[in-house]
């Protein structure tokens, strides 16, 4: 179980509505960042016309329904900075493991 966040942009990127209802995740697919990267450039439009079409129908929406999202958040983005909003950085998670034995092997 899980939650849907549904919000509604005006053409400028202000919130006009938003909803949080309770829901069920069905259908889920594993990406990785660059794959998701990928299907970002892609051209739904001639992805499954000719030879070098990706000719995959999931990918081809997966690829729409992104790139509708990033244009969404790029709307919102721009909205929030136009009405001050100060830009951050969530810095990169390091981690480190420092040497240790584990079953009497020592491990680096």
């Amino acid at each position: 179980d899980g939650l849907t966040f549904s919000v509604r942009l005006s053409h400028s990127g202000d919130i006009e509505e938003y909803k949080i209802v309770p829901s069920r995740v069905v259908n889920v697919r594993k990406t990785t960042y660059s794959q998701v990267d990928e299907m970002l450039t892609w051209r739904p439009e001639e992805m499954l016309e000719g030879e070098g079409g990706r000719g995959d129908a999931d990918k081809v929406k997966s690829s729409f329904i992104l790139q509708r999202l990033m244009s969404l958040a790029k709307r919102r983005m721009s909205f929030r900075m136009l009405n001050g909003a100060v830009p951050t950085e969530i810095p990169k998670a390091q981690v480190r493991v420092w040497d240790e034995e584990v079953n009497g092997e020592k491990r680096k």
